[in-house]
């Protein structure tokens, strides 16, 4: 049995009018264009008692600050990705089991707080897909 979180928010995120200015008019959509940074799917074991009891899933985007950040994390990703990873893994060791679904609340508190992701260009990190699975 799998158990899995999709949240299907990124397409509407990604096209909603943020921060128009105050004299805008109502019907006017902002032009600029998206500034999130799909990541390659995150796959890691989760490790009970020294043993394998499932694998944690995660595909996760990170929104950039500005067009200027989202090209200093595409030249940084690998720094970002390891920073993703730690959190995965910590999640995966302190709140995972394959016997039940992931808390994606959790983890979305997690890789948004400064202590995993303390990059200054990530405006927040999103998960796209969680699934835990037993092995």
């Amino acid at each position: 049995m799998s158990y899995r979180i999709v949240l299907a928010a990124l397409p509407a995120l990604a096209t909603a009018p943020h921060g128009l200015p105050r004299d805008a008019a109502p019907h006017a959509v902002r032009t600029e264009a998206p500034r999130i940074l799909r990541l390659e799917p995150f796959e890691l074991p989760m490790i009970v008692n020294g043993n394998i009891s499932g694998h944690l899933t995660a595909r996760l985007a990170a929104e950039a600050q500005d067009s200027a950040a989202l090209v200093r994390l595409n030249r940084t990703l690998p720094v970002l990705r390891a920073q993703l990873l730690a959190a995965l893994l910590e999640f995966g060791r302190l709140h995972g089991s394959s016997l039940t679904a992931p808390d994606a609340q959790r983890l979305s508190l997690m890789l948004n707080s400064r202590d995993f992701t303390p990059q200054d260009e990530v405006r927040r990190v999103l998960i796209l897909d969680l699934t835990c699975s037993p092995s």
